[in-house]
């Protein structure tokens, strides 16, 4: 019986993998601007950047994402056609927070801008 009560934490921590990281590529801005990173977000108000995010288990498999804006009348998020592709479009001047939820889990919250247009 003892021998069994050792080997079920070492079964449990076996079981499932958890969220380890995000990984952000292929940015692509416009002329006037904008960027994405783990710590904030600006897009040119009346513009899109599109980036591709992705999220991984600490085993290396993929998550699924969703991202969403706080206040979507400012920022919207879509996903486009590309696997872990989100175009962020800056719908009016302001600042609202973009929640990253992988699996089940908020893994992150960042601050986004949407700048006036000069």
């Amino acid at each position: 019986m003892k021998r069994l009560l050792l080997l079920v934490p070492i079964l449990l921590a076996g079981c499932g993998s958890s969220f380890d990281r995000l990984e952000m590529s292929a940015i692509v801005t416009s002329d006037l601007g904008g960027h994405i990173n783990d710590t904030s977000m600006s897009v040119p108000e009346g513009l899109a950047l599109k980036a591709t995010i992705l999220a991984f288990k600490d085993d290396n498999d993929r998550l699924g994402l969703t991202i969403r804006a706080t206040d979507p009348t400012i920022l919207d998020v879509e996903p486009v056609v590309t696997s872990g592709a989100f175009a962020f479009i800056g719908r009016k001047a302001g600042h609202t927070d973009l929640t990253f939820t992988a699996g089940d889990d908020v893994v992150l919250i960042v601050g986004a801008d949407v700048t006036a247009q000069p």
